[in-house]
């Protein structure tokens, strides 16, 4: 059985250089080509574009783990040359819509997540599950995230969709992303800090609103990023899967399509 071919945007940054180390130790998935601003040749997807040859003939994925602002154009790119993508890029989610787009165009599969961790993953069906039971009580919610220093965007995608998903079942009108003044009562708390090298912490309250009688406490630590490219490394399993089985162009998520938890 041939090999998967990647070609990985921001091959230089940390879970750039993480997701290649852990391709090495595999045997069915190799890295075709990486790109990144710090690169001397190969900057951005276009640099790829004009190497001799056909991207879609030497490479069967696109993963981008970039910048938010970068994940559309690449994955356009991507699309327009005839390849599937994985987007492990957070913060860019108002592009959604784009991203559903640019696959019904160009006929391309592209799977996110905003979060590859499968115990993340479940956390989000906990949450899901713990909101509409205790919402019918009552029950009052927030979230807390911890990053490292170097994360670009703020709160998480994962605090902002556990958010989402409280906002839903909970039936709250908005999330606050910072704390400055007296918390409306319809509102949402999802506040982050980001501090030294941790790799990822969420945790989601639930309590009565009026006492504080007990408190349910759901959390997720991630103590190294690695965890975060075993589930990529499963995404791009399940992409090439699809590819063999003709799967429809669309966009794809890990939490729905590839674990198969139901919507969030």
């Amino acid at each position: 059985m041939s090999k998967i071919r990647v070609i990985i945007g921001g091959s230089e940054g940390r879970m750039g250089r993480i997701i290649q180390d852990l391709i090495s130790k595999n045997n069915d998935i190799e890295v075709a080509y990486g790109f990144d601003p710090k690169k001397a040749d190969l900057k951005s997807f276009a640099d790829i574009l004009k190497l001799k040859g056909s991207p879609e003939k030497t490479a069967d994925l696109y993963v981008d783990f970039t910048s938010p602002s970068a994940v559309i154009p690449n994955v356009e790119q991507a699309s327009k040359a005839g390849i599937d993508s994985l987007i492990g890029t957070t913060g860019w989610y108002d592009r959604l819509d784009d991203a559903k787009n640019i696959a019904a165009k160009f006929g391309r599969r592209i799977l996110y997540a905003p979060n590859f961790s499968p115990g993340v993953n479940v956390m989000f069906y906990l949450t899901h599950e713990a909101a509409r039971l205790l919402g019918k009580f009552g029950y009052d919610t927030a979230v807390h995230e911890a990053h490292h220093a170097a994360k670009v965007d703020a709160p998480s995608g994962t605090a902002v969709t556990l958010g989402n998903i409280l906002l839903k079942e909970m039936k709250r009108e908005n999330l606050a992303y910072e704390r400055r003044e007296k918390r409306k009562d319809m509102e949402i708390d999802v506040l982050g800090i980001r501090v030294g090298r941790v790799a990822g912490y969420h945790e989601v309250w639930f309590t009565p609103k009026d006492t504080y009688a007990e408190r349910l406490l759901l959390q997720h630590d991630a103590f190294t990023p690695e965890v975060f490219a075993i589930g990529a490394l499963v995404g791009i399993r399940w992409i090439a899967e699809a590819q063999q089985k003709k799967r429809p162009a669309g966009l794809y998520t890990f939490y729905e399509d590839v674990l198969g938890l139901g919507k969030l």
